[in-house]
């Protein structure tokens, strides 16, 4: 993988590293759809930016913007095959973000799938009740903060 697309990475005590880089090839966006294949997770049309977690250079997360005309969209959150998510799921959304700051973007939507109740409750307890929920998501609206 090419390292320039390294966002940041996380050290664990027993020696495994956890790299987030940006998707930024055709091959890497290859690769998010394979993942979402293989954790059974409903594939969508993804785009800039999207966001993998990766551990020996397999991926085990990512964070990926859904295709839409009208807004910026988190529409994929997803880490599969490792114990304790939770730390790889707030690093993903933290690394997202750090990217979107970094577009100037002030404004974006997650998605969230009503069947995932871990990730709901993540949602719900980041950014506190969402805006709307229909029969599949429920959309929360993020407000990004920079410091001057």
């Amino acid at each position: 993988m090419d390292t320039s697309s390294e966002i940041q990475s996380t050290k664990y005590v027993n020696g495994s590293e956890t790299i987030y880089a940006l998707a930024r090839t055709g091959k890497d966006y290859t690769r998010c759809h394979e993942f979402m294949s293989n954790a059974n997770s409903k594939p969508i049309r993804l785009t800039f930016p999207t966001v993998m977690a990766l551990r020996d250079s397999h991926i085990i997360g990512i964070a990926a913007t859904r295709a839409s005309d009208q807004a910026v969209v988190l529409g994929k959150l997803l880490v599969y095959g490792i114990e304790r998510s939770h730390i790889v799921t707030l690093r993903l959304f933290q690394a997202y973000e750090n990217i979107l700051k970094m577009a100037k973007v002030q404004v974006y939507i997650v998605a969230v799938e009503t069947g995932n109740s871990t990730l709901y409750d993540l949602a719900e307890d980041l950014m506190g009740e969402p805006y709307s929920v229909d029969d599949k998501h429920a959309w929360f609206k993020r407000e990004l903060s920079y410091v001057r």
